[in-house]
């Protein structure tokens, strides 16, 4: 039974729902706990010296196996040390592919309004890079 462990700072859609119980035969999504859903919220800056970290590698270790997903989707740093990690640990890090619709409104005065819109195209896997 393949299990999937998010890191979102979004709500999953049906779509990727589907795809993932779908083409990775995923039967369980583990949400994260409140408490590290707020880290990703506001990513702190000082995340890798904090016990803060040390608490997100212990919820990982503790709900995954090795084969399982872990979709990893936040902040540039974090998301970097997750993938790192997740290799390291023998879990599959996977991240949705995005098709993106950009609007921008002039409105009135020196104001503008931005839109940006997000629509899954389908989950890539992060690649290894080795030299």
């Amino acid at each position: 039974m393949k299990k999937i462990l998010l890191f979102l700072n979004h709500e999953m859609t049906d779509s990727q729902r589907s795809e993932l119980e779908k083409r990775f035969k995923v039967k369980e999504i583990i949400n994260l706990p409140e408490n590290l859903r707020e880290i990703l919220r506001d990513v702190p800056g000082d995340l890798f010296s904090s016990d803060k970290i040390v608490e997100i590698e212990r919820f990982i270790t503790s709900n995954l196996s090795k084969g399982d997903y872990i979709w990893v989707q936040t902040e540039y740093g974090l998301t970097c040390y997750l993938v790192s990690l997740s290799f390291k640990m023998g879990y599959i890090p996977i991240y949705s592919f995005t098709k993106r619709v950009y609007n921008e409104k002039k409105l009135e005065g020196e104001k503008i309004k931005r839109e940006h819109i997000f629509k899954h195209i389908e989950f890539k896997i992060y690649r290894r890079c080795e030299k």
